[in-house]
């Protein structure tokens, strides 16, 4: 094989590794915009009770109520929310 036959598969090959790689790229940004979405909308109905939790204004409980309510399938995206708001050290962040 001559040079002039090697470049054009090599181009080829070069091109279609560069497009694959952009349709990837596209691919997974497309796919983390939709699940920030998914859990941004998953987590908004407790956000209201997280706060109240954290900031110590829960004297009836309401919001841990509301909170240990959370279903298995949101607990899972609603918990790093919830460890944000907890102190850094301490028993309660262990315990979650």
């Amino acid at each position: 094989m001559t040079v002039a036959q090697i470049l054009p598969v090599a181009l080829t090959v070069v091109g279609l590794s560069l497009a694959s790689t952009l349709v990837l790229i596209v691919a997974v940004k497309m796919h983390r915009g939709r699940s920030s979405v998914r859990s941004t909308s998953l987590i908004a109905p407790y956000r209201k009770a997280l706060i109240a939790m954290a900031s110590g204004e829960d004297q009836d409980g309401q919001a841990k109520d509301a909170l240990y309510a959370v279903p298995a399938t949101t607990w899972v995206r609603l918990r790093p929310n919830v460890l944000a708001f907890l102190p850094k050290s301490g028993a309660s962040r262990r315990t979650i």
